[in-house]
């Protein structure tokens, strides 16, 4: 019996390790497939992690270059454009140097002379308020005296330099003011100041 009670004995020991193996495995499977998933799961967060950040970085990289590239075309857009202004500002100080006393006698002499040899009404000329002062006795003084009495000066605060000439009590004048003259100058230089630029 005692032989039986070993040999059970050494059956239940036998199963009982069995048993606990077999527990250990399926534990020890069970945790190492948790492990798997846990693993899985860790790439799969850090590869999505990794593709954000890339993602981030190239539309970081992307909008910075944009940024970059606008500033650049508004850079010499602005340059461009102080550049217009350079130019306007020292063709407007050639222009009002060129509209010299001598040249607004002459172009009043020459215009006067025509029209008033044909014409009963007069001929009005506005100078600026500094410049009629100035211009009136020089301009006189090249007038014959008969066609001088046909003429009417006048000052206009509109004028900065040059003269409008137009028949008296008719709605018709030439402008030879340094605006009109610069604005004419700017429609034919425009092209050629946009060709520089843009080249």
């Amino acid at each position: 019996m005692e032989m039986q009670l070993s040999s059970l004995i050494e059956k239940i020991k036998k199963d009982g390790i069995e048993e606990a193996n077999k527990k250990s495995r399926e534990v020890i499977g069970q945790a190492e497939e948790r492990e798997k998933a846990i693993l899985r799961q860790a790439e799969d967060k850090a590869a999505f992690v990794i593709k954000s950040a890339e993602d981030q970085a190239a539309k970081l990289q992307d909008n910075s270059h944009k940024a970059i590239a606008q500033a650049v075309r508004d850079a010499l857009l602005s340059l461009k454009e102080e550049i217009r202004n350079i130019f306007e500002s020292i063709l407007k100080k050639e222009v009002q140097r060129s509209l010299s006393d001598e040249l607004i006698k002459e172009l009043v002499i020459r215009i006067a002379d025509t029209w008033l040899k044909d014409k009963d009404s007069g001929v009005e000329i506005s100078l600026s308020p500094q410049d009629k002062k100035r211009l009136e006795a020089l301009l006189l003084s090249g007038i014959k005296k008969e066609l001088a009495q046909g003429i009417t000066f006048k000052a206009s605060p509109d004028i900065n330099k040059g003269l409008y000439i137009g028949i008296k009590d008719e709605n018709f004048h030439y402008d030879f003011t340094d605006e009109a003259t610069l604005e004419i100058l700017k429609v034919h230089l425009r092209p050629f100041i946009v060709k520089i630029l843009d080249a």
